[in-house]
Formats: structure tokens, C-alpha cells, sequence
């Protein structure tokens, strides 16, 4: 068997609760009356693309950040829930030469704190000589980079065409190092290739036109 009473109280204060931006508290915004010294938790939830900012009071004063919030009630009170929207900052990219980038050149939004992710892509003939703007602290010579977006930002893939193309092919049992393609260079830079055969087999030459330039595994020029 139980025995339970409710304790009524002289001494209630109103509470109100209030909303500033898009959001929503829980209690939900309204008046509430409590009886002195109650302790109310309140917790307030920022609906998509706005964050919770801070709470403040009836006359405007910054109450803190802490969610949820606990509040002795010894007054009318009045407390606030601000939320704010989260910033968006445009990433603006460009090309420079011929090729293109992913996602194309145009210009983006993205939310404060995401990470954009760029891929430059040279047209055929073409090669990527680095990425010029603000790319923060990205290396400028990876194809695909990534940026955090924290302010307007605009970012250049910029494309050369170079001054000699180099064809490797294999005939036989065998590989390179870098592996057969086709490959782009400046005047002034050097090209290194390793010739590596099966196991089993032997390496007979390098060949330009039926002709034999070297025999030796490592070749470079």
C-alpha cells in the first residue's frame, strides 16, 4: 500500500521560453510557471543547416553555450535559444590550358567545415603542371586535392603542353617500371626506365625503330 500527496507551492515564478533562428527547444518556447527554486533543464535542437549558437536571457545578456542548460528558478525568467545559419563559402574553380576538372570548372557552396575534393584531368597530349590559388595546405602537384572550406576560395588546375612524348611497349615476357604507356616531358627533365622480365626470363635490349640503344635493365635520358 502507498501513500502519496501533491505539494502545492505559493512561490512560482514564470519561466519563458523563447526562440531566436530556426530551431527548437524542449521544453517547447512558451511560459511555464515553476515553484521557487526549481531547477529546469532545457535543450535546444537547431533544424537543418543552422547550428545551435547560445543561450541568453530577457535582456539579452550571453548565458553560455552548454545544451542542455540547467536553470534555478528564483524570478520570472526569461531564457533564449539563438541559433544561427551555418556559413556557406563558394569554391570557385577555374582551368588554365586544355583539360578538366572534377567536378567541371563552375562555382560551388559548401558549408563551413566541409571538404571539397578536386580531381584536374588533361586532355589527351596534355599534362598537369599544378594547382594554382587557394589551395591551403594541398600539395599543388597532386592531380586530386582536398580543401577545407572555411572562407570563398578560388583554385586554378592549370595544364601545359609538353615538348616530348615517350611511347613504351614491351614485346616478350616482361614489364617496365613505369609500366608501358605513353608518357609526357619538358625539355630539361630527365626520364628514367627499368625493363623488368619474368621470372625465368631474360632482358634482351631497349629498341627505338628495330634499333638496339641499350641492353642494360636501367635506362635513362
Amino acid at each position: 500500500d502507498k501513500t502519496v500527496g501533491a505539494i502545492f507551492s505559493n512561490q512560482c515564478y514564470q519561466l519563458t521560453i523563447e526562440v531566436a533562428g530556426n530551431g527548437f527547444t524542449s521544453p517547447y518556447a512558451g511560459t511555464y510557471q515553476y515553484a521557487l527554486d526549481s531547477v529546469v533543464s532545457m535543450s535546444a535542437f537547431p533544424d537543418v543547416g543552422y547550428l545551435f549558437d547560445h543561450w541568453e536571457d530577457g535582456n539579452s545578456n550571453n548565458l553560455g553555450t552548454d545544451n542542455p542548460i540547467n536553470v534555478t528558478i528564483t524570478e520570472d525568467t526569461t531564457i533564449r535559444a539563438v541559433f544561427i545559419a551555418i556559413p556557406t563559402y563558394s569554391l570557385t574553380i577555374n582551368v588554365n590550358g586544355s583539360g578538366t576538372t572534377n567536378p567541371v570548372p563552375d562555382i560551388y557552396q559548401y558549408t563551413e567545415g566541409q571538404v571539397a575534393v578536386i580531381t584536374a584531368i588533361p586532355d589527351e597530349g596534355w599534362v598537369f603542371s599544378g594547382w594554382s590559388g587557394d589551395i591551403g595546405q594541398a600539395n599543388p602537384q597532386d592531380n586530386t586535392i582536398q580543401i577545407l572550406m572555411d572562407a570563398n576560395k578560388v583554385i586554378t588546375a592549370n595544364f601545359l603542353e609538353p615538348d616530348h612524348t615517350v611511347v613504351i611497349s614491351v614485346d616478350g615476357p616482361g614489364t617496365t617500371d613505369p609500366v608501358p604507356g605513353t608518357y609526357y616531358y619538358f625539355d630539361g627533365q630527365w626520364a628514367f626506365f627499368n625493363a623488368i622480365p619474368d621470372s625465368g626470363k631474360a632482358f634482351a635490349g631497349w629498341f627505338e625503330n628495330d634499333e638496339l640503344i641499350s641492353n642494360y635493365p636501367f635506362f635513362s635520358f
